[in-house]
């Protein structure tokens, strides 16, 4: 509901009028605010730019937020073509005074001209120098430096799985390292014991045949 509303038709200083003429804005736009205020659904799918430009300043007369961030979300939503974007970018400009919704409003126009910059240089080219169209263009490429946009939920997850997978490399790493590590400690106490084999091979028993054999097949092993 509307408390605009409200206090127009049921406060202290109630209209008393039987008609109350609506001049600033269309039929149509007037009648969508009204579907929404008596809770009917109410579509914005074929709705044009334009239409959803009068809809949020009734919106903004009546104090009507929720339905203001409907308008919003629905026009982040959209995906306009190169030979709208012009009329587009026009009814973002004739509404700045709206900042949220112009703003919205450039932003799908920005987000089309980084994606498709080979369409925009042929309307360069095909626009007047210093015309209404061309200026716009100026002000639109100007615009695509200021707005940033949010990165979306699926590249954040990408990111993160990214991030994941290099903390697991480089604890696979520090395992390894670790693990070279113990290996060298291996070597060092081989060749600590051949060389006391070495000293005492010469002071064992020759008769001792099966500890002479054992000793000899060390020796190999080791260094192998």
């Amino acid at each position: 509901g509307s408390e605009v509303f409200m206090t127009q038709f049921y406060g202290p200083l109630k209209d008393e009028r039987d008609v109350i003429d609506v001049d600033d804005s269309s039929v149509d736009a007037f009648e969508a605010l009204l579907d929404v205020m008596y809770n009917k659904k109410a579509s914005l799918k074929e709705k044009s730019f334009k239409f959803l430009a009068e809809l949020f300043y009734l919106a903004d007369k009546f104090l009507m937020e929720e339905l203001q961030d409907f308008i919003r979300k629905e026009v982040s939503t959209r995906k306009i073509a190169s030979e709208s974007l012009l009329k587009i970018a026009t009814v973002a400009e004739n509404y700045e005074h709206f900042e949220r919704f112009s703003k919205s409003v450039f932003e799908v126009c920005v987000k089309f001209i980084r994606e498709n910059m080979e369409s925009v240089f042929k309307m360069f080219d095909s626009e007047e120098a210093g015309g209404a169209n061309s200026l716009i263009l100026h002000r639109l490429m100007a615009k695509c430096t200021r707005i940033e946009f949010p990165v979306s939920r699926n590249m954040s997850d990408i990111a993160e799985a990214i991030v994941q997978k290099i903390k697991q490399i480089k604890e696979s790493e520090a395992r390894a390292v670790e693990k070279i590590s113990q290996l060298r400690q291996c070597d060092l106490q081989v060749e600590e014991l051949k060389k006391k084999l070495y000293e005492i091979e010469d002071k064992v028993d020759l008769i001792d045949y099966p500890l002479m054999s054992e000793i000899s097949r060390l020796m190999h092993e080791t260094a192998d």
